[in-house]
Order: C-alpha cells, then structure tokens, then sequence
C-alpha cells in the first residue's frame, strides 16, 4: 500500500467543511452546480426593467435592487457598486464556496446579491468570502517552505523573512519581490498582533498554465480580519487594503479552531 507524505494528506479544513459557517444569500438563484447556469441567470436578469427585474431578483429586507454596497473584499473586479436597479453588463466570474456541509457549488460573488457573506456575529460589513474553494484547474503544489514565529521572538522573525527573500529569489519571482515581501511582513505582523499565539508562516509555488506563488500565515484566532477605512495619518485599518492592492487573488480558511490568510502572486515565465 503505497505510503502518503505530509504533502498528500488533505487539510483538516477540507475534511470538516462544517468549522465554517456558510454565506447567507436571501435568495437562491445566485447559486448553481454550474457556472454556464448562473451566467444565464444573470443575463435574464438585467436584460428585464421594472417590476420584471425585482421579480427575479427576489427582494428581501436586507437586499433589494436598490441597495447600495460595496465590492467583496478579496475578489477585486467582482460585482459592482451601481444599485442593481440600474446594473447591466457580464455577470462578476462565478467561484466556488460551500453552501452547506459537502455542498460545494458555483456562487455569483456580487455582494449586492448576498444578504450576509458570513455569519459572524453582526458583522456582516465584513463581507469576506471564506468558502472560496479552488476548482480542479488549480496548479499543482511544488516546493513547499515552513516557519513558525513566536510572539516576541524577533530571532524567528527575521528567520521567517530570510526564508521568504530567498526563496523568492530561488524561486525566480524577483520581479515581484517587493510585493510578495510586504504582503508576507503585513500578515505576519497582524497575526502577532492579534492573536496570542504562535503564526506559521507557509510558502507554496504552484506550477500548471501559469507560475504562482502562495503565502499564507495561520494563527490559533477564528476571529476574522477585518478591512477598516484608515484616516488620512492613520496606519492602522491599511494592512487588508494592502493585501487587495498588491495580490492577484487572496482569502481566509478555517484551519481546526484557527484561520489562515492566504494570497497568490503570479509570477512571470523567467524562460
């Protein structure tokens, strides 16, 4: 029987899908087995006007096509901020969450359609997509590095970030050194900062169709990050908007009673 390594074996997080609460959506069209299916649905829809196009949106007191909100985090370019009232154009690129235990599905990842992305204790402002799942496209994993960081130890700090500088370097993804190094820096430091715990600190690169590297910091805190409007001389409340600006794709798993944060780089073909 052949032997299955430490990189094999799946993740607790996808063994117990249950450890996170699924999105609340209101209605059900905006989910689907398929992705085909929810492109058609939403050309039906803004192709209607008036009472038509508040049928099938299907209104409820937390959403109706009058409600102005804003982008999910995480999934830049996806949905709009218009009032649907008034929206037309392709439908936000469909990804797949878990919709309930071992159910995972296609999901427009338009915020104006999804009364909560996650039930958190009212803080629904939060709007973050944990569930996404990547489809079997997904590159397969390569190299793998590791570090744990301890609370006040700047010795396994500094490991942690030579660690990360050299194999981006060995990697060949210098041209986007600086990004990948202040991503990686911002989530180490807010997992420090906001937890009591120890982060473990993940480097991953992905080969297939495209070359991409994943970092991902996972701390012993279930509670979720939140992006906050800093003010004009405030730091505090930039480090998730640094994450949207700097990465190509970025998101939150469960991981046991913990999370972790993780983001994406493409790099480019060095050949």
């Amino acid at each position: 029987m052949p032997s299955v390594t430490h990189d094999d074996a799946p993740l607790l997080a996808d063994l117990m899908p249950w450890s996170v609460a699924p999105p609340r959506l209101g209605r059900g069209w905006p989910a689907a087995p398929d992705a085909g299916s929810l492109k058609a649905r939403w050309d039906a829809l803004v192709k209607t006007e008036g009472p038509d196009r508040e049928a099938l949106f299907e209104p409820t007191r937390s959403r109706t096509l009058h409600t102005a909100v804003g982008r999910l985090p995480g999934l830049s370019g996806s949905g709009g901020t218009e009032k649907l009232v008034r929206a037309s154009g392709p439908c936000p690129e469909p990804v797949r969450v878990l919709l309930a235990p071992y159910d995972e599905q296609w999901l427009i990842p338009d915020q104006r359609l999804i009364d909560a992305a996650a039930e958190r204790g009212g803080d629904d402002d939060v709007a973050l997509l944990l569930l996404r799942r990547r489809g079997p496209e997904h590159p397969q994993s390569g190299r793998r590095l590791q570090r744990h960081v301890a609370p006040g130890d700047p010795g396994a700090l500094a490991d942690a970030r030579h660690m990360i500088r050299t194999a981006v370097a060995g990697w060949g993804a210098s041209e986007r050194a600086d990004e990948i190094e202040l991503v990686a820096d911002e989530l180490i430091t807010n997992a420090l900062m906001h937890t009591e715990g120890a982060a473990v600190v993940t480097l991953r690169a992905f080969t297939g169709s495209e070359r991409r590297l994943r970092v991902e910091v996972e701390d012993s805190s279930s509670a979720l990050p939140r992006r906050r409007e800093a003010g004009e001389s405030g730091v505090s409340g930039r480090g998730l908007l640094l994450v949207e600006l700097l990465t190509d794709v970025w998101g939150v798993e469960a991981r046991g009673g913990g999370k972790a944060v993780w983001c994406e780089f493409v790099v480019p073909d060095s050949g």
